[in-house]
């Protein structure tokens, strides 16, 4: 009863402070799975917000944990202002919600790996928890290469290049679809 009592004081007086210098910060959604769907849209899912105070080397130093109304910037804003400091560095994996911790007035980085890097670092099967220990264990690795963050004139360029894709796919598509109904009546399209 004693270890449950003092086990409660240092919550609530960790849960007061706020995380300062480094903190590492990643979104999860959390509950029990009794089949259905799986991921993100899955009923029952509760989303939070892992931030952890870390060293300059990456070593942890303390964890807040905290349930959130969704992944919008309302959201994290409201998280940022109570659990992080305005001195604080943000890192995060470039979630656009994460953007909003800027509102609190922390500096906010953001690090982008791709998925092969931190393929290695998977212990367990495909789950948010796995994932999100894999991240953390391959962004702390001082010679982990980082992917730039694609500027917005180089993602309307590939949006006309996608676009240009899709219509040259439509018209092959329609050409065939006629053909097939030429064909279909002893007509032959050459």
């Amino acid at each position: 009863m004693l270890k449950h009592k003092l086990q409660q004081v240092m919550l609530e007086r960790d849960g007061r402070k706020r995380l300062t210098g480094r903190v590492e910060i990643n979104a999860y959604l959390g509950g029990e799975r009794s089949g259905g769907k799986r991921g993100r849209g899955a009923p029952g899912k509760t989303p939070f917000v892992a931030a952890v105070e870390t060293t300059p080397e990456g070593k942890p130093v303390r964890l807040k944990l905290r349930r959130v109304a969704g992944f919008t910037g309302q959201a994290i804003s409201c998280f940022a202002l109570r659990s992080l400091d305005p001195s604080c560095a943000v890192v995060s994996d470039g979630l656009a919600c994460f953007g909003y911790v800027c509102d609190a007035g922390c500096a906010h980085d953001v690090r982008l790996i791709p998925p092969s890097y931190v393929q290695p670092y998977l212990k367990r099967g495909k789950t948010d928890a796995a994932d999100a220990a894999a991240i953390c264990a391959a962004v702390t690795r001082p010679s982990m290469r980082v992917v730039a963050i694609k500027s917005e004139y180089c993602s309307s360029v590939l949006v006309v290049y996608r676009t240009r894709d899709f219509l040259v796919r439509q018209r092959t598509q329609i050409g065939n679809a006629i053909r097939a109904h030429m064909t279909g009546e002893s007509s032959t399209l050459q």
